[in-house]
């Protein structure tokens, strides 16, 4: 519910958990110590017979063990994770002012840290308020006392839809009932330099307002720093500004969506790990990444297909080239032939010239000798 980010301190035991009611307050002891109450964490339940009950998950420095000082730490590279010096000014300004709204205590929130949760008549609660710690929060209790009502309220105030807790599609089916109207608060803390109350996200539901079917549209109204608004407006402030995302199971994990998460194929839980870790920037360059990468392998399939029918047109080409010499030396052959049948028809012409020439001669011949003989006689 807090910060979500790396806890630099393991605790090496079981913590105390303190339980008071309205009538009552209890404690425990332990290594012999009483432990005095320390109230942080209210849900009050008006009528049917429920009684009000405060419950408060604390960690104080006697609960740590390790080293010489009481403490394990854990390594980390991460610049944003507190050092041992500024654990102790963070819980000790905690349990001090027990609210998160304090600005000593703001300052040990990391951006988009939820600083505090209202919910009324929301549900199991008629009215709760309680501010998470800067570092790790849980929520213990046995079954049916709201601890998944708090995952709802998460939801439905950061402007989720029903169907991602998957218990309803209407976002009036979380109405108390009995009730028309329930409302749920979440607080935030800025991304700034400067930490300090960033935005206030209000949303009130009621029963009669809203479409018959369906989600309930219309039955929601959205107010951010007590200004109304839309849940449009809030989806953009809570993914783009804080870098929430309540439709990525990887960081918002309801117990009715654990099926769907356990179904994740490994592509699938990366990218919505990379969402969680990053955002929407990491997530989109490995998105264009694959895109660029499934170009380039389409690229490469087309290069192949492209040398694929390039070695089949060189072959017909080849086959070609083959047909054409054959056709060039037919048609040499044929060109030869005609040259031939012409020199053929000259040789003939040629011999009838020759034997005309010869029968001419030889006609004169005659001839002069016919003269010659008549002049004899």
């Amino acid at each position: 519910i807090g910060s979500g980010k790396i806890v630099s301190q393991i605790m090496a035991r079981p913590k105390r958990r303190t339980i008071d009611s309205d009538n009552e307050e209890t404690s425990e002891t332990v290594d012999n110590e009483k432990i005095p109450q320390d109230k942080s964490l209210s849900s009050s339940r008006k009528g049917q017979g429920r009684a009000s009950k405060q419950i408060r998950l604390s960690i104080d420095e006697a609960d740590f063990e390790g080293d010489g000082n009481g403490r394990t730490e854990v390594e980390t590279d991460d610049a944003d994770v507190p050092s041992v010096q500024e654990n102790e000014e963070c819980s000790d300004a905690w349990n001090d002012t027990s609210r998160s709204s304090s600005l000593s205590t703001m300052s040990c929130y990391r951006g988009g840290s939820i600083l505090r949760v209202k919910m009324e008549n929301f549900l199991t609660y008629d009215f709760v308020e309680f501010f998470p710690g800067p570092r790790l929060n849980v929520v213990v209790g046995p079954n049916g006392t709201g601890k998944s009502t708090i995952l709802c309220a998460l939801c439905l105030g950061l402007g989720g839809e029903p169907p991602l807790l998957g218990r309803a599609n209407d976002a009036r089916a979380f109405i108390q009932h009995g009730k028309d109207v329930g409302a749920v608060e979440v607080e935030l803390v800025s991304n700034g330099k400067v930490k300090s109350k960033g935005h206030t996200i209000r949303r009130v539901i009621d029963r009669n307002q809203g479409s018959e079917k369906g989600r309930g549209r219309g039955a929601s109204t959205f107010y951010i720093n007590g200004t109304k608004s839309s849940k449009v407006v809030v989806k953009e402030l809570v993914t783009k500004q804080y870098n929430i995302a309540i439709d990525n199971l990887c960081t918002f994990l309801p117990q009715d969506k654990v099926g769907g998460f356990s179904g994740f194929t490994p592509q699938q839980v990366l990218k919505e790990t990379q969402k969680a870790l990053s955002g929407e920037q990491m997530y989109n360059v490995h998105e264009r990444l694959i895109q660029l990468e499934e170009e380039l392998h389409n690229s490469n399939r087309t290069v192949e297909s492209v040398g694929d029918k390039l070695s089949s047109l060189k072959a017909e080409n080849e086959q070609l080239e083959r047909e054409k010499k054959r056709m060039e030396e037919r048609q040499e052959a044929v060109e030869k032939i005609k040259l031939i049948d012409k020199k053929l028809l000259w040789l003939n012409f040629d011999t009838q010239r020759l034997e005309a020439l010869k029968l001419k001669e030889e006609k004169k011949k005659a001839r002069e000798e016919l003269k010659k003989g008549i002049w004899i006689a």
